[in-house]
This record gives structure tokens, C-alpha cells and sequence, in this order.
């Protein structure tokens, strides 16, 4: 007795206590009846008494107000104090007497029942009925119905605050009030709906990716409840949103991208395709941004781009409309949406890469053939016009429209190195164009002398036998001198 109530009775009621150590101490009311009258009439009304005070002066009303419940009104004062006050008082003397009329358990018991009441009685319902409805009612109801309950729990745990201070702390494998409340809505409420509202949440989301307007803000609160249950329970977090509503989600964008993908490949051009393809990577991200959760990014990303892109990508690039054409024409705008849209994707780019490496290696071996085909000294240095044209041209896509890529630098230099070092001939053709140009009084026409240099200098970096190229330059101008 001295123990209980030397600490705590000192700071809830009035009045003094006698200074013999031997004496049980003389605690007052508020209305200077002695504690023990307090404690006495609990003793003569046990539990139901002591319980249909607390439920029908505290939890009903509370609960009531929440059925009715004016968010911003309250949000200022959730219960009236003198109810609260009335409440928590009762709960309190009944939990600090002796066994066995300490109903510290029991109460805990009460709190349980009383919202597994509420939830089976009101929540459930009223769920139910907006599930009869349509989609939206349901998610309506739905979001509505995790945004009171967080008031529910809140409030139930101040008026049941006297056990999460002194019984929850004390006994062994409890929650504390906050934990039990989000523990029976997961129970009873969420595992009930939980599978219906990802679905309807889902196909809401199929509508949007069919042009369909949807209310985002509903599907952001409706998400939300998978993540905010999660946070609320210890050692689960956002487990509870990857188990029930992440991975069906990856797995109906897949299916959705799996089939669009394949229709659109048959029916469009690859320009066309990437334009819608671009189009969905954009919405996925705005739909991350917007209402997804932020951890479900990279596994959503990976889900569109895998069956939009990379399971599509060698027939999207061998479309008569492909790569070859785009390089063809030059096409700067689709081969820049091309490299945004496959340098998001793992070994994306490699593709890319080799197909403009073999579209450069042939263009460089028709040019060879074409000039050796040509009948008589080239006098117009044409093949070497030709490849720096053939550099300039490609060295322009890399640096602008491929951001400079290093997969991209080491392809055109492949591509060069193929068919300038496959024979002797394009070697000592561009040693003779250097010695023209460089010559005193040269008659080579050049429009622009330095852009010229600067990309001989690169033909002349792809020579692998350079002591070969030295020895026909060194000859070139030793003929010069001789004539001279």
C-alpha cells in the first residue's frame, strides 16, 4: 500500500500524508473523502460496475463522435476534458489496489473488446457497404475509415494512458495501448479488405495507363493505409506494403506493359514505338511522385522498362525504321530518345553500341572498295574525304546525341579501326593527304583547314602500324623535295 501510492497518489489527489513510518499513509479526495472510501467502493461494485462507468461516460461518447467525426473541430479537442478527466480517474482507481481488486488486466481486456466491438460493428460495415457500391465508394470508404482510426486509437489510448504507464511496462509479451489498437485494426479490419482494396486500387491504375482520368489524391490515401499500418506496428514497416500491395502491383505493370508492348510492336515504327514508350516511363515516374511509395521505384522502373524495352530491344533495333535507319538519316531526335531511354536500362546501351559500330564498319568498307574500284591515282583524295566526312558526321552523334558515352566512343573507334587497318591501302592513301595539304603552295581544296586536321589527327590514332604510315609520309615529302 505505502509503496503504491506514496509516488503516484501524491501527484493525482489532494491531502497530506502522516509522517510515522509505521502508519499507513491518510490520502484525501478532491472532495476530502478519504482514498480508502474511493478504494472501498470498488471494492463494492466490482469489474462490470467500474466498466460500464468507463464505457458509457468515456469510450461510447468517444466512439460516437467519431462516427460523426467533423475532422478539424476534432482535431482542436478530440475528448472533453471533464470526460476524459472522469474516465481516467475511474480507470486509475481501479488499477492501483491490491489483488484482488486491482483490475489492471482486466481493463486491459476491455480496451481490446471494446474496439474489436467497435471495429466489427461500425468499421466493418461500413467498409462492406461502400464495397457493394462501386470502386470509389469503396476506396472512399476505405481511406475514410483508416483516417478515424488513428483518431480511435489515439484517443483510447489517453483515456487507457494509466496502462501503458505502470501495467504494460511491467508485465511480459503486451502491447502498449497504441500498438494493441493498430494490431486489432490489422486484424480485423485490414486483413479483411486488404486484398480488395489493392485491387481496386490496381485496376484504378489500369484505367489511368488507359487514358482514363483517376482521382490521385484518393489513390495516394488509399496506398497510404498499406504504408502507415506498417509504421504503426513494431518490426513490420513497410513490410506490410511490399507483401500485400508492391509485389501484385510490379506484377500487373509487367503483364500491362507485356501486352501493350507486343501490339505496339507489330503496328508501329521503331520512332513511334519509342515515343510511347517514353511516354509510359514518364507516367510511371509521375505515378511515383504522386501516389506510389518511394522504395517501390527501382522495382517498378525495372518492371516497364524490362517489358516496354529490354526483352524487345533486337527486333525493335532491326525494324527496317531501327537503327540502321535512324543513323541512315541521321535522325537526331529518335537516336537521343533512344540513348535516354536504354541507358536506364541494365546493358542497354551495349546494343546500341554494336549496332552503330557495325553500321560504321560498313559504311568505312564501301567507301575502300568504292575507291579502289576507281580507275587511276586518286588526284581528289576522295576515300580520304569520304572517311573524314564518314568521322565527322558520327563523332557529331556521339558527342550530341549519345551524351559522349564511353560505349559509344569505344565503338567508333572499333568501327574505324576495322576497316582502316584491314589493309595497307587506306594507311598510305591518307600519308599522301597529309603530305597535299600540308604542302607549300598545295592545290587540295579544304573548306575548313583545322576541322580537317583535327580529324585526320583521330584517323591517324586508329593506325595500329604507325611506323608503316611514317615511312610512306617521310617518302611522300623526300619526292616533294626531289622535285623541288
Amino acid at each position: 500500500w505505502q509503496s503504491q501510492t506514496s509516488g503516484q497518489y501524491q501527484r493525482r489527489v489532494h491531502g497530506g500524508v502522516s509522517a510515522s513510518p509505521t502508519t499507513p499513509p491518510r490520502v484525501h479526495c478532491e472532495n476530502n473523502f478519504p482514498l480508502c472510501c474511493v478504494v472501498r467502493q470498488f471494492r463494492d461494485h466490482p469489474l462490470e460496475r467500474g466498466w460500464t462507468k468507463i464505457n458509457e461516460t468515456g469510450v461510447q461518447p468517444f466512439l460516437k463522435r467519431i462516427e460523426s467525426l467533423d475532422e478539424e473541430k476534432f482535431e482542436k479537442k478530440s475528448i472533453p476534458q471533464e470526460e476524459y478527466g472522469e474516465t481516467y480517474d475511474t480507470i486509475f482507481n481501479m488499477c492501483i489496489q491490491r489483488e484482488p481488486y486491482n483490475f489492471s488486466e482486466p481493463l486491459y481486456n476491455k480496451h481490446r473488446e471494446a474496439l474489436t466491438d467497435y471495429y466489427s460493428k461500425k468499421v466493418i460495415p461500413a467498409i462492406r457497404e461502400g464495397q457493394e457500391k462501386h470502386g470509389l465508394a469503396f476506396l472512399q470508404e476505405w481511406v475514410r475509415r483508416w483516417r478515424d482510426n488513428k483518431w480511435t486509437v489515439d484517443g483510447m489510448r489517453r483515456m487507457f494512458m494509466y496502462l501503458d504507464r505502470f501495467y504494460v511496462p511491467n508485465s511480459e509479451d503486451l502491447h502498449n495501448m497504441s500498438e494493441q489498437g493498430y494490431t486489432l485494426y490489422r486484424n480485423n479490419v485490414f486483413n479483411e479488405f486488404k486484398d480488395a482494396s489493392r485491387d481496386a486500387i490496381l485496376d484504378c491504375i489500369r484505367r489511368e495507363r488507359e487514358k482514363e482520368i483517376q482521382d490521385r489524391e484518393l489513390l495516394k490515401d488509399a496506398v497510404a493505409v498499406y504504408v502507415e499500418l506498417g509504421q504503426k506496428l513494431q518490426k513490420v514497416d513497410l513490410q506490410l506494403y511490399q507483401q500485400d500491395f508492391e509485389e501484385k502491383f510490379i506484377d500487373a505493370t509487367a503483364k500491362f506493359y507485356q501486352v501493350k508492348s507486343r501490339a505496339w510492336l507489330d503496328q508501329d515504327s521503331c520512332p513511334d514505338y519509342m515515343v510511347k514508350a517514353e511516354q509510359c516511363v514518364t507516367e510511371e515516374e509521375q505515378r511515383l511522385s504522386q501516389y506510389i511509395h518511394g522504395s517501390s521505384k527501382q522495382k517498378l522502373m525495372d518492371a516497364a522498362r524490362n517489358e516496354l524495352l529490354k526483352d524487345h530491344q533486337g527486333e525493335l533495333l532491326a525494324k527496317k525504321s531501327g537503327i540502321g535507319a535512324l543513323l541512315e538519316k541521321e535522325s537526331k531526335e529518335d537516336l537521343a530518345r533512344m540513348y535516354r531511354l536504354y541507358k536506364s536500362v541494365v546493358e542497354g546501351l551495349f546494343p546500341v553500341a554494336e549496332a552503330m559500330k557495325a553500321h560504321v564498319a560498313k559504311l568505312g568498307h564501301d567507301y575502300i572498295n568504292q575507291s579502289k574500284q576507281t580507275k587511276g591515282p586518286d588526284k581528289e583524295h576522295k576515300l580520304v574525304r569520304n572517311l573524314i566526312s564518314l568521322h565527322e558526321r558520327f563523332h557529331g552523334i556521339v558527342s550530341n546525341n549519345f551524351e559522349n558515352a564511353q560505349v559509344f566512343q569505344k565503338a567508333l573507334k572499333e568501327a574505324f579501326e576495322d576497316f582502316i587497318n584491314k589493309e595497307y591501302y587506306t594507311s598510305n592513301l591518307l600519308a599522301r593527304f597529309i603530305n597535299d595539304v600540308l604542302r607549300k603552295g598545295s592545290k587540295v581544296a579544304i573548306n575548313d583547314l583545322d576541322s580537317t586536321l583535327d580529324h585526320v589527327v583521330m584517323l591517324y590514332g586508329y593506325i595500329r602500324d604507325k611506323d608503316v604510315f611514317e615511312r610512306d609520309y617521310q617518302l611522300f615529302c623526300l619526292t616533294d623535295f626531289s622535285k623541288g
